[in-house]
């Protein structure tokens, strides 16, 4: 009888770890929790606002897997699901900050823009895709007003890296590959 009670034990054991592997492996969305030892981990502050599908934004930190945010393609707007989290603890990478302001109109009566990222994150800019720590005065980038439906330019006043350390940062992954941030659009891949 105690060899049968060990081997329904382990029988059981075994059959629950490859269920729970299994599901595992099926699953398309996930959280990730990374220690601070990746020096080109992709990241923002946990205060960065992501554009929902709803129209509300969300603070990244409060963004779940499987949420629907919005990105712009093809001079639309289009609804892409979250399939990642990734939440980076003590990461080794200091932040890099950039404060824009309107490129058209010489506005100069709007607040700037601040956009805080880790260096290795790549924005989308009027000559492509950049990374942050790339980024200098002479680029524009894309504003994206879900209200109105209008894009705007908004040109970088300055860059300055290393700006800050965090001890908790956030990143998503989202179908499509892009995602906005403070209305600004930003890509994974």
């Amino acid at each position: 009888m105690k060899y049968l009670t060990i081997l329904l034990l382990v029988a059981t054991s075994i059959s629950g770890f490859a269920w729970d592997k299994k599901e595992k492996t099926e699953s398309k969305f996930t959280t990730k929790i990374w220690s601070g030892k990746s020096k080109k981990a992709r990241f923002f502050t946990p205060e960065a606002s992501i554009s929902m599908a709803d129209g509300t934004q969300r603070r990244i930190s409060d963004v779940q897997v499987g949420d629907q945010v919005v990105t712009y393609k093809n001079d639309q707007y289009i609804v892409t699901m979250v399939k990642e989290i990734a939440i980076y603890e003590n990461p080794s990478s200091l932040l890099t900050t950039a404060y824009l302001r309107p490129a058209e109109n010489g506005n100069t009566m709007v607040p700037a823009l601040l956009l805080e990222t880790s260096p290795h994150h790549k924005v989308l800019t009027a000559n492509g895709k950049k990374r942050m720590k790339k980024v200098s005065k002479s680029d524009i980038l894309y504003h994206y007003e879900i209200e109105t439906g209008k894009r705007t330019t908004w040109k970088i006043g300055a860059v300055k890296t290393n700006a800050k350390r965090l001890t908790k940062a956030y990143d998503l992954k989202a179908e499509d590959g892009t995602f906005l941030v403070d209305h600004l659009m930003v890509s994974n891949n």
